[in-house]
């Protein structure tokens, strides 16, 4: 159990080091919009769980709208600097998802471009889920495998199928790719009711050819604004999808 502990603290450290620190212009439209899909579960007297920190982008977004967070981060790089921001009322679990304990209990768990890079998707979901008030909500984003940019570059024989793993996948440490089916599936699968689900602003290109067009101007503000709500009408489409999971009351 130790060695596989500490292996996978090497692969969550390598995969940190994968990521930019500079954000781009498709990073911040797509960072906004996860956090309006989110909206509607951000009350001030909220406590939530969040699954990995990343950068601490969303940890610092989600502290100022909830009472309490706490963020479990399994990479030490990662945990360091949400530390170093000094947000008052959020607590840094240093710690990977699979080994965390709490006698705590939150109203809702985040789990932002976590559940590609884990070993066991549904283990996690079902570990985490226990940490729920009854009725609390697990939320996850993941990216899609659909995505109208991956079934381009399909048809230009760049990938054999959208289900297949990219370099930059592998780069950035994914283990899978999924569809909306096998997102609600993992959720079921784990024991949570699924309430909703769907898709992330229409990607109609990769993420670098979206950064060169909004930074040209030739894409606007109105573009990914139409591409988010498009994203509501075909999320098969989408770059990315999320789900929303509940967890049955037990009077």
């Amino acid at each position: 159990m130790n060695d596989l502990i500490g292996k996978e603290r090497e692969f969550l450290e390598r995969a940190a080091s994968t990521y930019r620190t500079e954000v781009s212009i498709q990073d911040r439209i797509m960072r906004r919009y996860s956090l309006r899909v989110l909206a509607p579960y951000l009350t001030q007297e909220a406590s939530i769980l969040e699954l990995g920190c990343s950068d601490g982008w969303l940890t610092d977004q989600l502290a100022g709208k909830v009472r309490r967070v706490v963020s479990v981060e399994g990479s030490r790089t990662f945990a360091e600097k949400l530390r170093a921001r000094g947000l008052p009322n959020v607590e840094v679990a240093d710690s990977l998802f699979e080994t965390f304990e709490t006698d705590e209990r939150f109203d809702l768990v985040v789990a932002g471009y976590v559940l590609e890079h884990v070993i066991d998707a549904r283990a996690i979901i079902r570990h985490t889920s226990r940490f729920l008030k009854d009725g609390g909500v697990f939320y996850g984003l993941v990216p899609n495998a659909n995505a109208l940019s991956r079934q381009i570059a399909v048809a230009m024989g760049y990938l054999k199928s959208p289900y297949d793993l990219t370099e930059n996948d592998l780069h950035h440490g994914h283990r899978r790719v999924y569809d909306i089916g096998s997102l609600a599936a993992d959720f079921e699968a784990s024991g949570l009711t699924v309430v909703d689900k769907g898709g992330l602003i229409l990607k109609i290109l990769a993420d670098f050819q979206l950064d060169q067009l909004y930074g040209g101007s030739f894409l606007t503000e109105a573009h990914a604004e139409a591409f988010f709500e498009l994203g509501r009408q075909h999320p098969d489409l989408c770059g990315s999808l999320y789900c929303f999971g509940r967890k049955a009351d037990h009077a």
